[in-house]
């Protein structure tokens, strides 16, 4: 499984340079007047389609410098995995090695037997995810404009200007990514990292959502704060509808924020990916069971070694050990007790 330290470390580096370059370029951090793209130039495969997406109006240049000319690829890699990649053709921006994830080619088409189908407008380019074994139930992912609440919406946060949305176009610059999808109103939704949540592990959008930060941190407070992140952080989601289940998996070494609520007086929530660089690389995972969609995340991504047992239980903790004897009186105990 690939480290999430590194991926904070990768982030990290490209926050540094994005503050550095702020710093001397002005932008208008605001993207109610970005125009999206258009989609051309689309050609199908035996294992899905491949298309070139065109800025559609003037670059707005809300947080860096607008690409003119994006790539597209869709592919269907399994039954129940696909995946959607949106890339800068020049291949400027930061992707993370083939090394770390190894992504071999469908051995076979997956395009007619999929149970996910990829769903799309041309201009302005939106898309959605939909099932194929029941393609009149809402949408897995949809980031149409005409399925989102309207704009601009006040700051989720008060005091912070940041956190307002102004607009859902998708947004492609060297230094900020934008992409939105509606959700169902209060859908059932978890993960999206490690965090102690009111209604349990359960993602409660409608009265505890919010802007998420996408790197762990060290946690001691017990017990834990409530909607306060802390150590693992994953870009994995996943939720239930018409008691079916299906993930999201932005696979991304850059920081940023996901914006995860229910906007005043809407009938239906958002999502909404704001990367500081990289690319839009999304998997999709079918499921249709909260353990299968594990299961296709882990094929994805990749299993944890097996653990020694000793390694298990809260005597191994970092915490309270308040001298070299205390340590030394716990590998002593270990030894003693031989665990397997």
């Amino acid at each position: 499984m690939f480290s999430i330290r590194w991926l904070c470390l990768v982030g990290a580096v490209l926050l540094h340079g994005l503050e550095v370059r702020s710093q001397s370029t002005t932008f208008s951090k605001n993207v109610s007047s970005c125009a999206g793209y258009s989609l051309q130039s689309l050609q199908e495969s035996s294992t899905g389609l491949v298309a070139r997406l065109s800025l559609a109006g003037a670059p707005c240049n809300a947080f860096g410098n607008d690409f003119n000319n994006l790539t597209l690829q869709v592919t269907y890699e399994t039954e129940t995995r696909l995946r959607v990649r949106i890339a800068d053709s020049g291949n400027q921006q930061f992707t993370i090695p083939d090394s770390v994830i190894s992504r071999p080619p469908p051995p076979s088409s997956f395009t007619q037997s999929s149970d996910l189908v990829f769903n799309h407008e041309s201009s302005p380019f939106a898309f959605w995810i939909t099932r194929r074994s029941n393609p009149n139930a809402a949408p897995l992912f949809d980031t149409r404009l005409s399925s989102l609440p309207k704009t601009p919406i006040a700051p989720v946060i008060a005091g912070d200007d940041s956190t307002a949305l102004d607009g859902f176009p998708l947004v492609f610059e060297d230094q900020y990514l934008q992409l939105t999808s509606s959700l169902p109103l209060d859908t059932n939704i978890y993960g999206l990292g490690e965090v102690v949540a009111s209604s349990g592990f359960r993602r409660n959008v409608v009265s505890d959502g919010g802007s998420i930060q996408l790197c762990g941190r060290v946690m001691p407070e017990i017990p834990r704060p409530e909607h306060v992140r802390f150590y693992l952080e994953h870009r994995f989601n996943e939720s239930t509808q018409e008691a079916q289940t299906h993930g999201v998996f932005l696979f991304s070494s850059s920081g940023g924020d996901i914006m995860l609520l229910t906007p005043p007086d809407s009938t239906q929530s958002l999502i909404q990916y704001r990367m500081i660089g990289g690319v839009l690389d999304f998997y999709f995972f079918s499921g249709p069971s909260p353990q299968a969609v594990i299961e296709q995340y882990g094929a994805l991504v990749g299993l944890p070694s097996w653990l020694p047992s000793w390694a298990f239980g809260f005597h191994l903790c970092r915490w309270g050990y308040v001298s070299v004897n205390d340590t030394m009186a716990q590998v002593a105990g270990m030894r003693e007790a031989n665990p397997s």
